[in-house]
């Protein structure tokens, strides 16, 4: 294969490549967007349930036109449910696309070294020169923070409910709910981050659960 056809292969396929990530991106941006809306939710449902359910009811009922009422059991199930979707895409997207970075960075060291120019590094080196430390803060709060908040938010909802609930089915699913949100977060948490993951790694009881969560999620 010739210098001139081996370059127009490669071009196309990073052209391929930068728009699916474009699209992951957009993916992602709506899916985080959604996600800080159920965990609002969430959030109001611990502080509030009775007015929280209430106000669901009659979102629901205007958007389908009927006078049916869900049971405040079943609206709870659904916002776990919905979290635990919305969370698994989330997290494909955001990996998709952390690990695409270092794919377009090869295409592009193998099209410089074709057409002789360091100038094509868009997602690679020109990307990271001078990278504005503002933009790690913002990486921060997207990976790190809003993880940890949301965590937050769960556990205490989780707690609330086993309060205020006797044992149902549904009690039973939401905690199964819970614990998959808790596990696919903190998998998430300590892959993207791996210096944070060694600090807490220090604890015994983090490293002991680490070592569980890693060794089953393996074999699955």
């Amino acid at each position: 294969m010739d210098t001139e056809k081996v370059f127009e292969t490669l071009y196309d396929h990073y052209k391929e490549s930068c728009s699916l990530t474009n699209s992951k991106l957009e993916n992602r941006n709506k899916d985080f967007l959604l996600l800080c809306i159920l965990e609002a939710v969430s959030f109001l449902i611990i502080w509030n349930p009775s007015i929280i359910f209430g106000l669901l009811n009659d979102a629901i009922r205007s958007k389908i036109e009927s006078s049916i009422q869900i049971g405040n059991n079943a609206l709870q199930t659904l916002i776990w449910v919905l979290i635990s979707f919305v969370l698994v895409r989330y997290i494909q997207d955001t990996l998709y696309v952390e690990r695409q970075y270092k794919y377009l960075e090869r295409l592009e060291i193998s099209i410089k070294d074709i057409v002789g120019n360091n100038d094509f590094s868009r997602e690679s080196e020109y990307y990271s020169s001078n990278y504005p430390p503002v933009l790690n803060l913002i990486h921060l709060f997207y990976t790190f923070f809003c993880p940890l908040f949301f965590t937050a938010i769960n556990v205490f909802h989780i707690i609330l409910e086993w309060q205020n609930s006797i044992m149902k089915v549904s009690l039973i699913f939401d905690t199964a709910l819970f614990i998959f949100i808790f596990i696919i977060t903190w998998s998430f948490f300590f892959g993207i981050h791996p210096k944070t993951k060694a600090w807490f790694l220090k604890c015994k009881l983090i490293r002991s659960l680490n070592t569980f969560f890693e060794k089953y999620l393996k074999e699955v």
